[in-house]
């Protein structure tokens, strides 16, 4: 079996997660269906490709999972995200933040380290606006947001907050005017090969508060946390 084509199938299973079926496989890699079906059965037989027994499509099998489980637990996440995140200004800050099962925990500060001195890094949803909604947003699944507790909120005030969470999910960010000791912020999201939030990157600064450089900003920290969510295997 050739190790290429082998790997062109897997990369475009990657793409379509719920599975392809022969014909579309073999047309996407432009091999016959008789090599296609070979290498698939190998692959089958080792887990790397699983196949619908009702919709006969074949797709990533649990053996890819526990590989990508064994990079992730291996990977500097901190190291990577400072790869294509930094600032030169003294009056920013890039906190990141990683996300556990009921709370998150500042991880990395880049930049100015002074203007989030005296923030709980074990309680980032409770110091910093952007970065709880966003973790909300990804974490209780926003086309739900009628099923989570919102305290003690008003109607309108929760009908506000739904619809705000629903902007942050098609958008790709959240930005807050007044945030950590009246910081504007912007955060984004990051994502794993299992479309889980694995981190949240929050820029800490008075010039976003220029709609030109914000929109400059956006820009740039999308971009770039799609890119990290790319290295992270998100298809």
């Amino acid at each position: 079996m050739s190790v290429t084509k082998a790997l062109y199938i897997l990369e475009e299973l990657i793409v379509d997660p719920e599975g392809l079926g022969l014909i579309d496989l073999s047309n996407r890699v432009s091999m016959n269906k008789t090599t296609v079906y070979r290498i698939l059965t190998s692959l089958m037989e080792r887990d790397f490709v699983e196949q619908d027994n009702i919709t006969g499509k074949y797709k990533l099998g649990m053996k890819i999972l526990s590989l990508a489980h064994t990079f992730y637990d291996r990977l500097d996440l901190r190291g990577l995200i400072r790869q294509f995140f930094d600032t030169s200004n003294e009056e920013e800050s890039i906190v990141v933040v990683k996300p556990y099962s009921n709370n998150c925990s500042l991880i990395d500060v880049i930049g100015n380290q002074e203007m989030i001195r005296n923030s709980d890094i074990n309680d980032c949803l409770k110091n910093y606006i952007s970065i709880k909604e966003v973790y909300y947003t990804n974490y209780l699944k926003w086309k739900n947001v009628d099923t989570f507790y919102m305290g003690d909120l008003s109607k309108q005030d929760q009908k506000e907050l739904r619809q705000k969470m629903r902007l942050i999910a098609i958008q790709g960010y959240d930005y807050v005017e007044a945030d950590y000791n009246d910081y504007p912020s912007l955060c984004i999201p990051i994502y794993n090969y299992a479309r889980e939030l694995a981190a949240m990157v929050c820029l800490f600064s008075k010039q976003l508060l220029d709609k030109n450089y914000l929109s400059e900003k956006i820009l740039e920290y999308t971009d770039k946390g799609n890119l990290i969510s790319r290295n992270l295997g998100l298809p």
